[in-house]
């Protein structure tokens, strides 16, 4: 059964003020709201499902799930002035058919909430994502015993992160690496540098002359020296402004220590077009837990959970995700994240 769906605009409080958004299969009880902090007349929306519209004024405690975002200005949704996706609003919908509440919010510094972003550093990230997960222990409509870390690219570094200071009952990740930054950067650099160096005619010509390829890597090698050796959270790069106190906690963390730490049952997902990350990177991920770990390779899926038939490219990425933005969240994803929801915590099918 396909649950309803109910959405309301919450504020988590952390180090600076988060604003977010919380969905349940079912209707918000607004008291509940009032006594987790919320203010009373936020904006809510009722989405019908097959079960029929929310049953207002019950107060039933629901699994959670708290969506932790990928790399980026991603707002609580998955947009960003690049790229308009609703990624992360399509996720929660979907978790929430299934019978989950879920968290999802602005970074630091986007969309409602406050504080800089290009200040912020990666554990300070993980610090946020603490304080909406304490969020969600403390809501009188959730499960404190039921809660999940659902990531998504750089969710994936986070979740596991935040897991092995404040362990939860689960772990997704989604679209994810079994290292670090400094593993998927020179990834992603060799992937465009081949793209390049397979370039036909007087572009090719031109890449392999003037040896492209060698360049680049010396500019990240330099780069990732540079950042390392920063000491203040933002630097100029080209003129550019770069956050450095994130490149440099990144830069220094590896998530597969503390996914050896993951005692919970943990899902790991790619999709076998995802150029952002290595797909194998799923199997790693889910052999290194602790606990119970399963993976899944779903084909033709991208790094934005999103199905193509086209052949990606790194050279042309941002203009082919902007032709699938308007898709829906695969299938395939959807019916692996239900059966093994129903799987490991039956009581919320």
């Amino acid at each position: 059964m396909k649950h309803p769906i109910t959405e309301q605009e919450v504020t988590i409080h952390a180090a600076y003020e988060l604003a977010g958004a919380m969905t349940l299969p079912g209707a918000i009880d607004k008291k509940a709201g009032e006594r987790n902090g919320e203010a009373a007349g936020q904006e809510t929306e009722a989405v019908p499902g097959e079960g029929g519209r929310p049953d207002r004024g019950v107060s039933v405690r629901y699994p959670a799930i708290l969506i932790i975002p990928g790399t980026g200005g991603n707002d609580r949704d998955g947009n960003s002035r690049m790229l308009r996706m609703n990624l992360y609003k399509d996720l929660a919908h979907v978790l929430t058919g299934l019978g989950w509440a879920t968290l999802r919010y602005d970074k630091r510094g986007i969309g409602r909430s406050k504080g800089s972003f290009l200040e912020s550093g990666m554990w300070d990230q993980v610090d946020d994502a603490e304080a909406c997960l304490r969020y969600l222990e403390a809501h009188p409509q959730v499960d404190p015993n039921r809660i999940l870390i659902l990531g998504h690219s750089e969710g994936c570094i986070l979740g596991p992160a935040l897991n092995a200071r404040h362990p939860v009952s689960g772990l997704i990740l989604l679209a994810g690496v079994a290292g670090s930054l400094k593993d998927a950067l020179p990834m992603q650099n060799e992937r465009a540098i081949g793209e390049l160096e397979a370039l036909t005619g007087f572009k090719g010509f031109l890449v392999r002359l003037l040896k492209v390829g060698n360049k680049a890597r010396k500019q990240q090698g330099k780069l990732f020296r540079r950042l390392e050796q920063s000491t203040v959270p933002v630097i100029r790069v080209q003129g550019k402004k770069l956050n450095a106190k994130w490149f440099r906690e990144h830069l220094a963390y590896n998530v597969m220590d503390d996914l050896a730490k993951a005692a919970c049952p943990t899902l790991a997902v790619t999709g076998d077009k995802d150029l952002q990350v290595d797909p194998a990177d799923a199997e790693r991920m889910a052999a290194a837990v602790k606990g119970e770990g399963e993976w899944r390779i779903i084909p033709n899926m991208t790094h934005i959970l999103k199905i193509t038939e086209e052949t990606p490219a790194m050279l042309t990425l941002i203009k082919q995700y902007k032709r699938m933005a308007g898709e829906p969240i695969a299938p395939e994803l959807a019916e692996v994240l239900q059966q093994w929801l129903q799987a490991h915590y039956e009581r919320s099918a």
